[in-house]
């Protein structure tokens, strides 16, 4: 098993690094938008007048309610699209399907220049589902593209190296989010800095190498309903494919909770301020990269069962004893953490570690395993799975905490227990 450092060869060239630039960027703007809509609906009365009026709501119902919309803007056109895209990346050369996208991209980010400038909450809105339609078409295409740009030994290191920078890019764009919505020059920094990364992804995925498509003959159905059931029976009709899917998709399911309960399990079970959530969260992104990466050195190109339960196993373990540590007994903040405080950290970035251990053997064995005709598909697939992973654990928890008055700890609990019993049958299952 070799675990040197990642040879700098898979950065050399154009066969990997455009796409790895491209997909960075388009993660970074996703959350710097969501953000930037969030920090200014909530501290720029400005932005939501209009609505208080309109709807006749004070101030924190309608940025409650506008939180809510922009999250459904944003994934409903995973739902719609994503069948479609994955059809779309097949049939066209991804190399330039690719450009279209990221310069689809730039457009968007012109509305949120308007948006910004107008201090226009609409516009901004718009930008949003625009947006998540663009990503809707680019998922498919920067992974599914891989497997033809990259020999097969190469597709796990890559697939760490996109997933880690993915939870940086989601980091680094919430942050300038939130630092870029303060200030005289606010809204001209903010416009400086999404249209920059827009135009550098567009600008290095020009320099993606040009590729045939994959499945030229393939007509693609229109009716979003009609590729939508078509894509998922493919990817549930192959064992390994619905294994992969169902596992990331679980994944995204957690994620999406363990976010949602962090801040509440906090407060409650730590008896901690809202900076020790915001180390605890930042800290757990860091350190998905960081497994994200480091797995897919150690794991090469093989990416088959065992790695697989490996981070089925770890993430099971860091998740299931999270809730279990000793409750502390006062509100502390991030500087007055007494000493046994540590092992929250230490647990959480060791469940991160895990994620990452997870994920990237999953998703290298979805893009080995899947039919070249049908590897956009295959990801368009586990895109839309994804969505409907993390809108049902929005749901399960609002149950869970509104019906059944589980406190936080309880829930991770729950979760933890499922997650083990997913991670017994996974480990079975991959070893047939």
């Amino acid at each position: 098993m070799n675990t040197k450092l990642p040879s700098p060869k898979l950065f050399a060239g154009r066969k990997f690094t455009p796409i790895f630039i491209a997909q960075f960027g388009g993660a970074f703007n996703d959350n710097m938008l969501k953000f930037t809509l969030i920090m200014l609906a909530t501290y720029n009365p400005v932005y939501t007048r209009d609505l208080q009026q309109l709807l006749g709501m004070d101030s924190t119902t309608v940025v409650q309610q506008l939180n809510l919309v922009a999250s459904a803007l944003f994934i409903v056109p995973f739902f719609i699209f994503s069948a479609v895209a994955g059809s779309m990346a097949d049939h066209y050369p991804k190399h330039k399907f690719i450009q279209y996208t990221k310069l689809a991209e730039v457009a968007v980010m012109l509305i949120v220049v308007a948006g910004l400038m107008q201090e226009s909450i609409y516009l901004l809105l718009l930008a949003l589902f625009g947006l998540g339609v663009q990503s809707a078409f680019f998922g498919p295409l920067k992974y599914g593209v891989l497997p033809e740009l990259l020999p097969d030994n190469k597709i796990a290191p890559a697939t760490g190296f996109m997933q880690g920078a993915t939870f940086v890019a989601i980091l680094a764009g919430t942050a300038a989010g939130g630092f870029l919505t303060k200030g005289e020059h606010a809204a001209a920094m903010n416009s400086l800095m999404i249209t920059a990364v827009a135009v550098a992804g567009y600008l290095a995925a020009r320099f993606i190498p040009e590729l045939k498509a994959a499945a030229p003959k393939r007509k693609t159905k229109w009716s979003p309903l009609s590729e939508f059931k078509e894509t998922l029976s493919y990817a549930f009709s192959h064992r390994k494919l619905a294994l992969g899917v169902i596992g990331l998709s679980w994944f995204w399911l957690l994620g999406s909770v363990i976010l949602a309960l962090l801040p509440p399990f906090v407060k409650e079970h730590m008896n901690a301020n809202q900076d020790v959530a915001t180390g605890l969260i930042i800290g757990a992104a860091i350190f998905i990269a960081i497994g994200a990466i480091v797995c897919g050195q150690v794991i090469k190109n093989n990416t088959k069962a065992g790695h697989a339960a490996l981070g089925i196993g770890a993430t099971l373990i860091g998740f299931s004893m999270l809730p279990a540590l000793p409750q502390t007994n006062e509100l502390y903040t991030l500087t007055t953490l007494p000493a046994m405080a540590a092992a929250y950290f230490v647990l959480i970035m060791a469940f991160a570690v895990s994620c990452g251990f997870f994920t990237v053997p999953l998703f290298a064995a979805l893009q080995l395993a899947a039919d070249p005709s049908r590897k956009a598909r295959t990801i368009a697939a586990n895109n839309i799975m994804n969505a409907l992973f993390m809108v049902a654990g929005t749901l399960l928890t609002s149950i869970l905490i509104g019906q059944f008055t589980l406190t936080p700890n309880k829930v991770f609990i729950l979760l933890g227990i499922l997650t083990m019993l997913l991670g017994v049958y996974f480990m079975k299952a991959l070893k047939k």
